[in-house]
């Protein structure tokens, strides 16, 4: 009974110590991190691999407590990556990227990234790139790999710390 018991409690600290390990970062060693609240704006946006100027995008950027969400807007509705994007900042220059796996489609691979280089504290600069890779395509398929990128001003509209808006799916 002993052992088994202390078999879970093992179990147990390893699980909590792992989750530590791999768990987002969301403070710079320096002490810099992304300020709480939301932002939003228009990013134009390019096909790298065409060089086709595709249709400007609405994002919507949530950050709290140094956990960051990017969401675009599609159609009437906004839509994201169910990753938590991690980040690294200092001195009002901050990188968000997140990778993810597709439930849905087990071959689908997506990097985001996006740069956020304040100019005051309520309007920033923005870069964000994409690159998607299509395992379950053969290699001679044109959507196999493809990348994006855009460079846009986002506006913070509130200082709010809402993590429901930054892991929509927590309870």
């Amino acid at each position: 009974m002993v052992d088994t018991i202390l078999q879970l409690f093992l179990l147990f600290v390893v699980a909590l110590l792992t989750g530590c390990v791999s768990g987002p970062r969301h403070v710079s060693s320096n002490g810099y991190t992304l300020a709480d609240g939301n932002w939003t704006g228009t990013i134009t946006r390019v096909s790298s691999d065409t060089g086709k100027v595709l249709e400007p995008s609405v994002i919507y950027v949530s950050i709290c407590s140094g956990e960051a969400r990017l969401w675009y807007k599609d159609g009437e509705s906004y839509t994201s990556m169910t990753a938590v994007f991690q980040t690294d900042s200092t001195r009002g220059s901050h990188l968000m990227h997140a990778v993810q796996e597709s439930d849905e489609q087990p071959g689908w691979v997506e990097i985001q990234t996006m740069l956020i280089v304040e100019i005051d504290e309520e309007t920033a600069r923005t870069q964000w790139t994409r690159g998607v890779s299509n395992n379950d395509l053969s290699s001679d398929k044109p959507n196999r790999t493809f990348f994006q990128h855009g460079i846009g001003e986002i506006r913070r509209i509130d200082h709010a710390c809402n993590m429901k808006r930054v892991r929509p799916m927590i309870p």
